[in-house]
């Protein structure tokens, strides 16, 4: 039997690569790069161990700066529809 581990590694490798140039093009273009990215980092961790890495690292990086100070809350704060003055209350 003909070992088709190589194959599947590059068949993962361009579809990996292609989903996650289309999340860097969607930086600039309309679309949803924040999951388009990771999606393809993850496809190609299944045969990439950088991959892994670089998918370990924006998850913290996502979950730390999603948690936020603690004690911290935007209840409370009032919204400043724009052109109004900073300052001025409405009338």
């Amino acid at each position: 039997m003909i070992k088709l581990s190589w194959l599947r590694r590059a068949v993962v490798a361009v579809i990996g690569f292609t989903v996650l140039l289309i999340g860097f093009a969607m930086v600039v273009l309309p679309g949803p790069a924040i999951v388009v990215i990771p999606l393809g980092l993850a496809i190609l961790a299944t045969e990439f161990v950088w991959a892994k890495r670089w998918l370990d690292k924006a998850r913290a990086t996502i979950s730390r700066k999603g948690k936020g100070k603690p004690g911290q809350s935007n209840a409370g704060k009032e919204l400043i529809e724009p052109g109004t003055p900073l300052g001025q209350p409405d009338e």
